[in-house]
């Protein structure tokens, strides 16, 4: 009888091992799967998804649509084009129109006849500010509809959107030498500044609506010096100012952690906390061939070491100042832009894709000189050359 019980306890002991055993494997085997069927989906271009559930008038549709039959896409102008991805749509402005372009149909979701003789475009987050530079026009809309149009007093010198609405733009002073000017997407007035150090070039306001700076242009012994001031827009007085001599301002934008960037003709700097200055590249160490910015508004910028040299480098610029990532070119950059963690950089003869972080390319595209700007959604890369807006193929 004991060896019965113990071979029969053994016998259970055993049966539960195995119960055991067989229920750790399953675990692991579902968790495995779970894992590749998560990793399945983060491949997944949703805003390519959503785009091609979209109809003609930005409406859900159950019917997939897709369409590169409707490519070239024909626009109305070849003057001063430009084009910019917001909110996943193609956004096309030009010297007569302003229009949104479901990218995976080419319809036109929203367009109007600005009637601007220099029109500037900005954008942020849902947001896009159209202003008539060297006049007194300038309206707010989304890629749905407008939200206001007013009129300055004064001619509009530089303008700029935050993430939550709010515009800045500066006019010619009264009694000063410049005025700034912050609305929020209501239109209420949420600040009136006198600038009286200079003639404004460039402003820019943070995400928040809360920090603002801007750019002025002084002459002195026939040296010209840009200098850029900053300051929260609930103060009156600047909190500090940076003179960048000799050197043209191409932009100066907040990035989403409201560090501010500087992007020069021969230098590259970020200014944190509206006071402390990085640079990144010194005045006169590189010459600035194209920027643009991620969809965080970080910085990308594309230089060559001096102005005649015939290859380049592609830096991504944290807000730190910190230098993520560095690309060797073989040539000069014409254009870069940059959309879900990847750069296009456009030559005159083709395109590259690289990786924002790793910098390996991942793709080519031919092309040929006759393309002035080029942008990557999903596995599209759109040209635009005088009239049209294209697909181009790999190479």
């Amino acid at each position: 009888m004991p060896t019965n019980q113990r071979k029969n306890a053994r016998k259970e002991r055993s049966r539960k091992n195995e119960a055991k055993t067989r229920k750790i494997i399953w675990a692991v085997l579902i968790f495995v799967i779970i894992v590749l069927i998560i990793m399945r989906v983060c491949e997944i271009d949703f805003a390519s998804l959503k785009n091609r559930f979209t109809d003609a008038n930005g409406n859900f549709t159950l019917s997939l649509v897709t369409d590169e039959n409707e490519y070239p896409l024909s626009i109305d102008s070849s003057k001063d084009v430009s084009v910019n991805i917001v909110s996943d749509k193609l956004n096309v402005l030009t010297d007569v129109s302003y229009s949104v372009y479901n990218p995976a149909t080419a319809k036109k979701l929203y367009s109007f006849n600005h009637g601007y003789a220099n029109p500037i475009l900005k954008c942020a987050g849902t947001y896009n500010c159209l202003y008539d530079q060297g006049s007194y026009r300038l309206r707010l809309d989304t890629n749905k509809e407008n939200v206001y149009e007013t009129t300055a007093k004064r001619p509009i010198l530089a303008a700029d959107v935050s993430k939550k609405g709010a515009v800045i733009y500066a006019t010619r002073g009264d009694k000063t030498k410049s005025k700034l000017f912050v609305y929020d997407k209501s239109l209420k007035k949420k600040a009136e500044i006198d600038v009286n150090d200079g003639y404004i070039v460039s402003v820019a306001i943070d995400p928040s609506g809360k920090k603002l700076a801007y750019a002025v242009v002084n002459s002195k012994n026939a040296t010209f010096t840009t200098t850029v001031f900053t300051q929260y827009v609930s103060d009156e007085k600047s909190t500090a100012s940076f003179s960048y001599p000799n050197t043209s301002v191409l932009s100066l934008k907040f990035a989403n952690s409201s560090d501010l960037y500087f992007v020069g003709t021969d230098t590259v700097s970020v200014i944190s906390s509206l006071k402390n200055k990085t640079d990144v590249h010194k005045n006169g160490s590189i010459s600035t061939l194209s920027y643009c910015y991620t969809d965080d508004n970080e910085l990308v910028v594309a230089y060559s070491d001096y102005e005649n040299a015939s290859n380049g480098k592609v830096e991504y610029i944290r807000p730190s100042g910190n230098v993520k990532t560095t690309i060797n070119l073989d040539k000069k950059a014409k254009y870069i832009s940059s959309s879900s963690n990847e750069i296009c950089v456009l030559y005159n003869d083709r395109v590259d894709v690289f990786s924002l972080t790793k910098g390996e390319r991942n793709e080519s595209y031919k092309c040929d000189d006759s393309v002035t700007s080029v942008h990557k959604l999903s596995s599209r890369v759109y040209a635009s050359r005088q009239k049209v807006i294209d697909l181009l193929d790999k190479q």
